[in-house]
């Protein structure tokens, strides 16, 4: 399945380049981009977040150890 995804991808960058998109396929394209970076985004966000919890209560439990 792999190997069809990527031969999709390989042709459909082919046709892009012999044939132009019209505007509205170049803002669907453009929008979908950004939903994409939004999405990556907010996982990162999310993680960064997890991992700031976890230290702060690492530090919690470092600071009450004797």
């Amino acid at each position: 399945m792999g190997e069809t995804l990527l031969n999709t991808k390989y042709l459909m960058r082919i046709t892009e380049i012999l044939k132009p998109s019209t505007p509205e396929q170049a803002r669907i394209k453009a929008l979908s981009a950004n939903k994409d970076r939004a999405a990556d985004a907010l996982k990162a966000e999310r993680e960064r977040q997890k991992r700031a919890k976890a230290l702060k209560a690492l530090k919690a439990l470092q600071s009450t150890a004797p």
